[in-house]
């Protein structure tokens, strides 16, 4: 499937976007809220949806769309962007190493040693 068939509502305040519509690929089901190279639904619609209908889009999202979590190589592609763009604050980029930090995709490592 291919087009913009996605509702991404307005973020919060602090973020200033604007509602759009996006496609499957420019979206994340879980990620770092503050993202601006993809859209972390979960966090985005967990600020107008309550939490027990959260779960029915959770697999809406994930098994109809197959939008999946954000993956390390989403992360180091943000960052990328974020440097490239000549980003300053630093609150964002900590998040974005702090979730990478917390993800499992480098579990082996430690396993290989």
């Amino acid at each position: 499937m291919s087009g913009h068939y996605i509702f991404v509502p307005k973020r919060d305040q602090v973020d200033g976007d604007s509602a759009t519509w996006a496609g499957p690929k420019e979206c994340l089901w879980e990620g770092p809220p503050h993202m601006f190279t993809k859209f972390p639904l979960h966090h985005i619609y967990g600020q107008f949806v309550p939490k027990d209908q959260l779960s029915h889009l959770s697999s809406f999202f994930k098994q109809a769309l197959d939008i999946t979590a954000a993956s390390w190589s989403d992360l180091t592609n943000e960052l990328a962007a974020r440097r490239d763009e000549g980003c300053q604050d630093f609150a964002p980029i900590f998040d974005l190493y702090k979730y990478l930090h917390g993800m499992k995709a480098f579990a082996f490592v430690d396993n290989m040693r």
